[in-house]
């Protein structure tokens, strides 16, 4: 099965992390994005130039191409068994996201602060898509992520595996500054509206409050990972130092 991705960011990570995917580069007359080009050229991928007219046609009007995209094979989703064999001191799990540029911004953050696996439910939640790495910045292309039929027995096997599980939740107590976030541990993000689901909340070990000062405002899923994640970075290398 073929995707096209686009952007920069997005189309080097894969040519430089996941390199077998690639299929095609195309690129607008005279690009000037030359380490892009060396990479492909180096792996012998076939270069195909377009017109503004064909981007369009092919990527829709709304597509902020940069003049680069790369026909790809499928996402190469990982084994949760095999990836928790590695042992992974902080993971992100999200519950049910739809908007696949939540997918990509909470997976830029993750990446960023350390997180070393992504979780997402198959079914009922938005799978790796174009525009999802394209809001990655090309960190979907470096940073592990399985894809489970059943997020709460991924969330069983995960604490097996020595991972205290966290939740967010508006109706907590719990504030992130004093819960332990040093330990190996698995965040867990709900849907952008509904928050973590109720069944997925009772396999959490402990639910965390991320406090707000307007009680009528709340944060995106991106945006209250990227909260988590600093909180668990900033414990962590204080701890270190």
């Amino acid at each position: 099965m073929k995707d096209t991705i686009f952007g920069a960011h997005a189309v080097l990570g894969v040519l430089l992390h996941q390199p077998k995917r690639a299929i095609q580069l195309l690129c607008l007359e005279k690009s000037a994005h030359v380490e892009i080009m060396a990479v492909a050229n180096r792996l012998g991928l076939p270069i195909r130039t377009w017109n503004k007219a064909q981007f369009q046609e092919q990527l829709g009007h709304e597509a902020v191409h940069q003049g680069l995209a790369l026909q790809v094979r499928e996402f190469p989703y990982v084994e949760l068994e095999d990836a928790l064999r590695g042992r992974p001191k902080l993971c992100v799990v999200l519950d049910s996201i739809e908007d696949p540029r939540n997918l990509g911004r909470a997976a830029r953050s993750a990446f960023a602060m350390g997180a070393e696996l992504l979780v997402i439910p198959k079914d009922r939640a938005v799978q790796v898509t174009s525009s999802a790495e394209k809001a990655s910045v090309g960190t979907l292309s470096r940073i592990p992520v399985a894809r489970v039929t059943n997020l709460n027995r991924a969330l069983d096997k995960m604490r097996d595996a020595g991972l205290w599980i966290i939740g967010t939740s508006d109706q907590a107590k719990l504030k992130p500054w004093k819960c332990d976030l040093t330990k190996p541990i698995a965040l867990v993000v709900g849907n952008e509206e509904k928050g973590i689901r109720k069944q997925v909340l009772e396999h959490c070990d402990e639910i965390i409050q991320i406090p707000m000062a307007s009680k009528d405002m709340s944060l995106n899923a991106a945006d209250a990972a990227t909260v988590m994640l600093y909180e668990a970075l900033r414990q962590r290398q204080g701890a270190s130092a």
